[in-house]
């Protein structure tokens, strides 16, 4: 397997830049400690550029 870049955490963000990376074609790995999903939320909220990048990739609904 052949990678661009290693991404610490699967969290919100972490998946967010993987899949922005994987569309510029660059080959992300995601790498988590944790073994399963957390069952505590990870993200209460966007803010600030993020709002921004989710609704340009027709993400985001007002």
């Amino acid at each position: 397997m052949t990678v661009d870049v290693v991404i610490s955490g699967a969290g919100p963000n972490g998946l967010m830049l993987a899949c922005e990376l994987s569309l510029a074609g660059i080959r992300p790995i995601v790498l988590e400690r944790l073994p399963e999903p957390s069952e505590e939320p990870k993200a209460n909220g966007l803010l600030g550029q993020v709002v921004q990048l989710v609704d340009r990739r027709g993400l985001y609904e007002r």
